[in-house]
């Protein structure tokens, strides 16, 4: 680690026949002392928030601060830890003071090793920059990603005495507050005929953090389907929608539900036994 070298004057002095005196003190000066070998390291996340199975790009800017060379500079990223962060391959890049370098990483468990045999001359910037998807199957309840990286070089030589970066570079984004939603339909029977009744049945899931709420659902229902039951279902409580809580365009035959004077419709967030549902059940009758 570089020493600053502080440096300030003072000067006394006499006057009227040295019976009176005063003295006065010059600014400070500080002068940086560099360590023969020293090495320091900054990591950067291009995207502060994240959602599963988002890319997040990150920098990492690795300077020999000292006065000797530096050899086998390896940075050992651990992809945020427990497999939150998987590397995309082939994206990364390595620029030696701006110069595109050939270099490609190692990647071993929850690491990614990437290592320039040298030498990194006083000075001089190592930047790396790639890109890692935030693991599909993270846990809901994580709130954060923390990518850290152990950065160490030899110094003067390729065997001589390892340093390291300290503080060790790291990066963290924070759980973006969102709702996402799909909707699986089905049928529960492949055939019917005139009179008989048809159920189709909605299964919302949520997978983000937060619950969705104002949930507005639209079908274009067969002609020859006419609705008389529909049903929502939310953690085991059912609510039935009445007469005018949902609507049919005769035209279209699109059915919207709720209507304006439909109770509204929420799904839960997920948490960590799983995605929210709710469940739209509506039961018809085919016509001629």
């Amino acid at each position: 680690m570089s020493t600053t070298l502080n440096n300030q004057a003072l000067v006394s002095y006499y006057y009227n026949g040295e019976q009176s005196g005063g003295s006065a003190a010059s600014n400070m000066i500080s002068t940086t002392l560099l360590d023969q070998y020293s090495i320091s390291a900054v990591k950067t996340a291009l995207t502060p928030s994240f959602r599963p199975g988002q890319r997040v790009a990150y920098v990492i800017s690795v300077v020999n601060n000292g006065q000797g060379p530096l050899y086998n500079v390896t940075v050992a990223d651990n992809l945020g830890g427990a497999g939150a962060l998987v590397y995309l391959n082939n994206s990364m890049r390595v620029y030696l003071d701006g110069a595109l370098t050939s270099i490609t990483p190692i990647v071993s468990g929850n690491s990614l090793i990437t290592t320039m045999s040298g030498p990194l001359e006083s000075g001089q910037t190592l930047l790396l920059v790639y890109v890692a998807m935030v693991s599909s199957t993270l846990e809901s309840t994580v709130n954060s990603i923390t990518n850290a990286a152990a950065v160490s070089a030899n110094s003067g030589c390729v065997s001589g005495t390892l340093i390291t970066a300290a503080p060790s570079p790291a990066a963290t984004i924070v759980a973006e507050s969102y709702a996402q939603l799909s909707v699986y339909k089905q049928a529960d029977r492949s055939t019917v005929s005139v009179g008989g009744a048809l159920t189709y049945t909605f299964t919302l899931t949520n997978t983000g953090n937060e619950a969705a709420t104002g949930v507005v659902m639209t079908d274009a229902l067969p002609a020859s389907f006419v609705p008389n039951l529909v049903q929502l279902t939310v953690n085991g409580a059912t609510t039935t929608f009445s007469e005018g809580q949902y609507s049919t365009d005769p035209s279209t035959h699109v059915l919207t539900l709720p209507t304006s004077s439909g109770p509204s419709i929420s799904v839960p967030a997920a948490t960590e036994n799983g995605p929210g549902t709710a469940t739209i059940t509506v039961t018809g009758t085919i016509t001629g």
